[in-house]
This record gives C-alpha cells, structure tokens and sequence, in this order.
C-alpha cells in the first residue's frame, strides 16, 4: 500500500504532481510540483556563463505536527 503512493514513477504522489496538482497527508505535510524560470548562472569549473533551461521539480512542506514531532 506504502509502495502505491511513494512509489517515484508510478506512485499516487507522481501521478499528481506530474499533472500540476498538490497532494496533502493531514499531519505531515504537503507535495507539489514548483517551477524554476530560465536563467543565466556562472559555472564553478570553467567561470564561464552557462544557460540553464526551465524546469519544474518536486517540492515538499511540512506540516505542523510533523514539525513538532521533531522538535
């Protein structure tokens, strides 16, 4: 049942993600898809300016009773 859900390709939460949508867990947290915009950034090998596409990645955050279990 776990394995349904977090399943990184296949899971629940992808599914969602991948379609623009949020999943919540009440108590835990919440997982959504954030978007970075193009841009120019200096690379740390060569010093030269490289161009780096848009994307979007995963983003997750945390609820307030998870939280507090950690404090």
């Amino acid at each position: 049942m776990v394995d349904a859900i977090f399943d990184p390709v296949e899971g629940v939460i992808s599914r969602q993600i991948k379609r623009g949508g949020k999943v919540t867990i009440a108590g835990f947290g919440t997982f959504d898809r954030r978007s970075h915009k193009a841009r120019e950034v200096n690379s740390v090998f060569t010093g030269r300016t490289v161009k780096v596409k848009a994307r979007k990645i995963p983003g997750f955050r945390a609820g307030v009773t998870f939280k507090d279990a950690l404090k």
